[in-house]
């Protein structure tokens, strides 16, 4: 096993969870599958994208797989 030092992960919990990510990311919240993962884009006010993460879901949990910066 390998330790993946330049990722993080975040977890973003709650019944406003999907609400939230929606207005912060460029995938949609509703069309993730519990159990996969997609890729997903952060960009600034420009539409430029700042960083590219991998997001899972599993019910009211998500989780986001980043390069740490």
């Amino acid at each position: 096993m390998k330790h993946l030092e330049h990722l993080s992960i975040i977890n973003i919990a709650g019944e406003d969870a999907d609400e939230f990510l929606q207005g912060q990311m460029t995938q949609d919240t509703q069309s993730i599958n519990d159990g996969l993962f997609h890729l997903t884009s952060f960009c600034n006010v420009q539409g430029r994208v700042i960083s590219t993460a991998l997001i899972h879901r599993s019910e009211d949990l998500f989780r986001l797989i980043l390069n740490m910066i």
